[in-house]
């Protein structure tokens, strides 16, 4: 990327500060952080700006620490250079956090403060692990950021009351977009003791000490996504996070929903049948993955989406194109009730290369386009990744006047 001076160009005296800004914005979008690091030594009005961009997210522990600390050295100075850096409480607005190694993202979070993140994301975070940090000063950063927007939390390992204190503690009123990705709360890491533990009385427990507490946040939700809480089928604890009036979050006006279902560890889709139900009326934008592990008796759960707009399902397949068209006609017999669709999309990832859809396909897809004439798109996408076809796509759009799909792409 060539960087001109501004002085030379004349553009300091004849462009408005705010398109010399719109000009750095349009570049954080589109270009590499190299890019955003020169043109903050173009002035010092493109290095206020760019700065902004640059220190916007930030990973935690950073590379640099990680390597030095796998080869046995100090790192201590690059935890008081961040230290030091204003722009990390000014422009920070995004902070993902890597539990491991716990001894090296401890002196970081000790350190570093930060004022206003509006994203969060945390992986990996078991609280046995030796040096992890504590549950009591994740929430507290949570808490000390009170314009958080999103938050992601994957591969947790917790005591289930433990993970909705911490949950809890955090103090997110302003949280709109949640994701939960692997969480394990059962009690002894086990699959088996789901509906066990933790029973109705600690999580009523629990329920009573929240309607206590002053200031207790119970965020509306406007996108949700879950994959594999292992708890999530235990009515109690379902009901601490979204049913009860004292739960975690409210759901009630949930507009974008999406579920990952599994085979194995068996995740069925009726693991979210509460979810499903408190705010199957609201939601407007849904999205399953692995489509191809549900049961018929659990698709009928579709038909409750009654204002769903868009609709997304991913197959991801490695045997035989028998598995897409059955998951493909499974999932049309239910769509017709869904009387305000305008978007469907099917995406399918195979290891096999995959040349063509049925004309039984096609057949399901004209009777679909008659019952619901609202919609306005079918798109059918297929990733094939084997060796031979890496990477070879195609796109497959329905063509109402021909009454058939239109290969798009390859």
């Amino acid at each position: 990327m060539a960087v001109f001076s501004v002085r030379r160009m004349g553009l300091k005296r004849e462009l408005p500060l705010e398109l010399l800004y719109n000009v750095i914005d349009i570049c954080a979008q589109n270009s590499s952080l190299n890019d955003l690091k020169a043109l903050s030594l173009v002035s010092r009005s493109f290095n206020r700006q760019a700065r902004k961009h640059i220190w916007g997210h930030i990973e935690l522990p950073t590379k640099g620490a990680v390597r030095l600390d796998r080869d046995g050295r100090d790192f201590s100075f690059l935890v008081d250079a961040l230290s030091t850096l204003p722009d990390i409480s000014s422009h920070t607005k995004s902070l993902h956090l890597a539990s491991h190694p716990p001894t090296v993202l401890y002196p970081f979070l000790r350190k570093l403060k930060f004022g206003r993140l509006q994203r969060i994301s945390i992986h990996g975070y078991d609280p046995r692990v030796p040096f992890a940090p504590s549950p009591a000063s994740l929430a507290k950063l949570a808490r000390t950021n009170c314009d958080i927007r999103t938050l992601k939390l994957s591969n947790f390992r917790m005591n289930p009351i433990a993970f909705l204190d911490l949950v809890s503690q955090s103090k997110l009123h302003e949280l709109r977009h949640c994701t939960l990705d692997v969480i394990n709360t059962t009690f002894d890491d086990s699959w088996d003791d789901y509906l066990k533990h933790p029973s109705s009385e600690v999580l009523d427990d629990f329920i009573e000490q929240r309607t206590q507490t002053q200031n207790v946040a119970r965020p509306s939700l406007t996108s949700l996504s879950l994959n594999r809480i292992t708890n999530l089928p235990n009515a109690a604890f379902c009901s601490a996070l979204f049913r009860h009036t004292h739960s975690l979050f409210n759901i009630s006006s949930l507009q974008r929903l999406t579920l990952t279902i599994s085979s194995y560890p068996p995740v069925p889709l009726r693991h979210f049948i509460e979810v499903i139900e408190l705010c199957c009326l609201s939601v407007t934008s849904l999205t399953i993955h692995n489509w191809q592990d549900v049961i018929r008796s659990d698709s009928t759960l579709i038909a409750t989406f009654v204002n769903a707009i868009d609709v997304t399902f991913n197959v991801y397949d490695g045997a035989s194109l028998d598995i897409v068209k059955y998951s493909m006609e499974l999932l049309l017999e239910h769509l017709a009730a869904l009387k305000s669709l305008k978007r469907v999309k099917f995406a399918v990832e195979s290891f096999k290369e995959v040349n063509f859809l049925s004309q039984q396909i096609a057949d399901v897809l004209a009777i679909l386009c008659r019952e619901v004439p609202g919609i306005e798109e079918f798109e059918v996408s297929i990733r094939s990744s084997d060796a031979e076809y890496y990477k070879c796509e195609q796109r497959f759009v329905w063509d109402r006047e021909r009454c058939a799909m239109v290969c798009m792409t390859h």
